[in-house]
């Protein structure tokens, strides 16, 4: 299949043309940039104007890509209104460069045409036989020198983008849901504006500043000490006092999976809400008013509703639900005041919502970043929840000389023969505890527990010049919590144990290493393995030293030296703990 096979589809299509319009306007040929501010205009293209044949397929695109942007919070129709602001004359209506717009042909740049190309390779690599919207606005963005400063991104989020815009079939977790809903086209709008803009042109706000406060202050004041669910009742309540003319209320939000869900409404019980004019709403991220023409939708027939007003729940591009006003009175009315009232509420719902969502988001990080910390002391735990919240506790590892400890249970495996499993558990609880507050007390890590061993570390991953000598007097203090565990545990006659611990300093490399979604603090290097060795020469309740930490610690140990076998290394010196010199 040649690219002169391929078909463009209709979302493709329409796009080039108000791209063209733009370019023409300027006397220029059509660039990337053009062809982006094309794209980021379909969804304020009227249904009208779009072919009724493929009217439906158009939608379906348009909304495709407006759910990728959106799931990494980019905001289409920001970067349409930074686009128009830098392409078009100021002194150009924006609505001369529309589809309609008519001219001669314009013709595409060589960087546009290198984008198409770039598409169209893609389509044919993938078997299609259309180029499409998603495919080609990946291309587009690749072609421009500064994608993500046109984005208003970092390099990081824009390569998310541009890997979220890599194929063009729908995501398994995308649903068609509140996005295409049953009848798009079933509305004749009389007034509409776009909810992200809130343009509220010739208002006569003298007629709804009363209501307007109160919805306000309603918002501000319910930060959060009352419940979502109150407040929206409370906004229905003002709602309909504020606009008269409307005889039913509804507010719905979005859950997880993209269903409508009936938060607050009046009157209370059965309730008709056009979810397809909901679902306009959230596609088109715009309030309207509708009023009764030949198109409807199912239940707008049903319900012989009137007139309405919808308008999305939104802040930042993220949308949480609709606010829905109904009439089914032959002489309701709605007006330009109603709705912009109604979409500053939208607005006012959409920062509390959206409030009350980070506060949690940041409660639960905060509680599962404290988990995943608790190998640390309290106050390294601190640094690194500090730098978490910055955005600064990032993988990566540096190559750096550290102290580590390695203890272990001596006999563990004859010792436990005849415990029950339980027993075994409690026993080991005791001694760990007991162990792990003394590494914390000397500023040290737990890299690992393995079975009946504990691996700590002293100088990671905050650095500390004292590491060498804390990790030794971490060593000494751990025996002596041990034998006052091994005490308690005698007197009430369960089992003991003793350990040997081996301490070494060395060079290793050391950080945070996995995925951004799952990150573990880990050391590496032949260092840990000499630790190791240490330990396994150490009987219980000795302390046994590398002469690498001896060379740092002398002043404060009196040792014998020794010399240990091992399976890899051969003979090892070093050097038995006798005890702590007193400070001078």
């Amino acid at each position: 299949m040649s690219a002169a096979e391929l078909s463009v589809s209709a979302a493709v299509m329409i796009a080039w043309k108000i791209a063209a319009g733009a370019a023409r306007s300027t006397g220029q040929n059509i660039e990337p940039a053009h062809f982006l501010y094309g794209i980021f205009s379909l969804t304020n293209v009227p249904p009208g104007e779009l072919p009724p044949e493929r009217r439906a397929e158009a939608q379906a695109e348009i909304a495709d890509l407006q759910r990728r942007f959106h799931t990494i919070s980019i905001n289409p129709q920001e970067i349409r209104r930074k686009l128009r602001g830098e392409l078009l004359p100021s002194s150009l209506d924006p609505k001369d460069a529309s589809i309609s717009q008519p001219g001669g042909a314009v013709s595409r740049s060589l960087a546009t045409r290198g984008a198409f190309e770039c598409a169209e390779s893609g389509s044919m690599a993938s078997g299609s036989k259309c180029l499409t919207l998603v495919r080609l606005t990946q291309c587009l963005l690749l072609q421009e020198p500064n994608g993500h400063s046109l984005l208003n991104v970092d390099e990081s989020t824009f390569k998310t983008l541009i890997d979220n815009l890599s194929d063009d079939g729908p995501r398994s977790n995308d649903r068609q849901g509140p996005f295409l809903g049953d009848s798009l086209e079933g509305l004749s709008i009389f007034q509409s504006i776009d909810a992200e803009a809130l343009a509220g042109g010739k208002v006569n706000f003298g007629a709804i500043a009363e209501h307007f406060i109160s919805l306000c202050e309603l918002c501000w004041a319910s930060g959060t000490s009352s419940s979502i669910e109150a407040l929206l009742d409370t906004s229905v309540e003002i709602l309909l006092k504020a606009i008269p003319a409307a005889q039913h209320a509804a507010i719905l939000m979005l859950d997880s999976d993209d269903n409508f869900l009936l938060k607050a409404h009046f009157p209370k019980g059965a309730l008709t809400v056009s979810t397809s004019s909901a679902r306009k709403a959230i596609h088109e991220r715009a309030s309207f008013i509708w009023q009764r023409g030949e198109d409807l939708s199912a239940s707008q027939m049903e319900s012989d509703l009137r007139a309405g007003i919808y308008a999305p729940i939104l802040v930042v591009g993220e949308v949480f639900g609709v606010i829905c006003l109904d009439a089914n009175a032959a002489a309701a009315r709605f007006d330009k005041e109603h709705l912009l009232l109604v979409t500053a509420l939208g607005h006012q719902l959409g920062l509390t919502v959206a409030n009350r969502k980070l506060e949690a988001d940041l409660l639960q990080n905060t509680k599962v970043m404290e988990r995943l910390l608790t190998n640390f002391s309290p106050k390294v735990r601190d640094r690194l929840l500090l730098k978490a919240r910055a955005g600064r506790l990032k993988l990566g590892g540096e190559r750096s000389v550290i102290s580590i400890l390695c203890s272990d249970i001596r006999g563990f495996t004859r010792l436990t023969a005849d415990m029950d499993a339980e027993e075994v558990v409690a026993m080991l609880n005791d001694y760990f505890s007991a162990m792990v507050a003394v590494v914390f007390q000397h500023g040290g890590s737990i890299d690992k527990f393995i079975g009946d061993s504990i691996m700590a570390v002293f100088g990671s991953p905050e650095a500390d010049a004292l590491h060498p000598e804390k990790s030794l007097r971490a060593a000494v203090e751990m025996q002596v919590e041990i034998d006052k565990v091994s005490t308690q545990r005698k007197a009430v006659g369960l089992p003991v144990c003793e350990i040997g611990i081996g301490v070494h300093t060395g060079n290793v490399i050391h950080g945070f290493i996995g995925s951004p979604a799952r990150m573990e603090f880990t050391v590496i290097g032949s260092a840990v393995n000499l630790a190791a060795r240490y330990c396994d020469a150490a009987q219980g309740g000795e302390v046994i030293l590398s002469p690498e930490l001896l060379e740092r610690v002398w002043k404060h140990a009196v040792v014998e030296a020794v010399e240990i076998s091992t399976k890899h290394e051969g003979l090892l010196r070093a050097y038995r703990l006798l005890e702590m010199r007193r400070p001078k």
